[in-house]
């Protein structure tokens, strides 16, 4: 399949977000018009924001440890990749276990993440799919600090701008719980919805940002103990390429969801 190429930076690092093709180099957006156009013969359309199953983990009672299909939601793709955060918060904890300054490459919700749910929600096979994602991390993206600093993690949480660029509109930012995070203690509106956690500092490094329940980005952020906001993991995945795997990606009902 011929390369799509950005018009823009030359970049050949384009993604589809709602809709349209996206540069991840230089982030500029391309109108419908135009990707029309641009789209190479055999890309199939994969649906933004369909559900799909990946992993188990515990959702229910976390006195049964039983898991169960972890649900996601789909962000971006390429047809090599896709972006998936999961469709509910499924813990709830703290950034970092005590009240410092800490930033996402030092917190313990990374090393959590990449140690011990990586493994307890993936087998084997499953982790291999799960793509090494080089982030890149600003200390505070809105405040404080202009500090750059750059992690390798197959579990990630969005930034303060990946939150806004893969999800432009708030309603699309809302998460609801299950009912393991609520019995973990996690804070819930009265309508069911949480804040979560994202990856950015909030103005001072002992702070991180959240995005709350109605959808929107609190930037300043809040103290990083703080344990009863919601934990959404996302990562990129490889992508099933053969044609019966597309054929039932495109045929499947959104709402049974589909193995990636």
């Amino acid at each position: 399949m011929k390369s799509v190429k950005c018009e823009k930076c030359g970049s050949h690092d384009l993604i589809m977000i709602d809709g349209v093709f996206a540069c991840r180099d230089c982030r500029y957006k391309y109108s419908a018009e135009k990707t029309a156009r641009m789209l190479p013969e055999g890309f199939d359309d994969l649906q933004l924001g369909r559900e799909v199953s990946f992993g188990r983990y515990n959702q229910s009672d976390p006195s049964l440890g039983e898991p169960e299909a972890i649900k996601w939601d789909v962000l971006a793709f390429d047809q090599q990749k896709v972006l998936l955060i999961s469709k509910y918060a499924l813990e709830a904890g703290a950034f970092h276990k005590e009240r410092k300054k800490v930033i996402w490459e030092k917190s313990s919700i990374r090393k959590w993440l990449n140690k011990e749910f990586i493994e307890k929600a993936f087998a084997g096979e499953e982790r291999e799919k799960i793509l090494p994602t080089y982030n890149i991390n600003v200390a505070s993206e809105f405040f404080s600090s202009w500090d750059v600093n750059y992690t390798e993690d197959k579990i990630f949480l969005l930034s303060i701008d990946e939150a806004f660029w893969y999800m432009d509109d708030k309603e699309t930012r809302r998460k609801t719980v299950t009912p393991y995070a609520i019995k973990k203690g996690i804070f819930t509106s009265s309508d069911g919805y949480c804040m979560y956690w994202l990856r950015s500092n909030g103005s001072y490094t002992d702070q991180a940002a959240i995005v709350y329940n109605n959808g929107d980005v609190r930037t300043d952020g809040i103290s990083v103990d703080s344990k009863k906001y919601g934990i959404c993991p996302a990562m990129w995945v490889k992508r099933r390429t053969n044609k019966s795997i597309k054929k039932q990606i495109k045929n499947a009902a959104v709402k049974d969801g589909a193995n990636v």
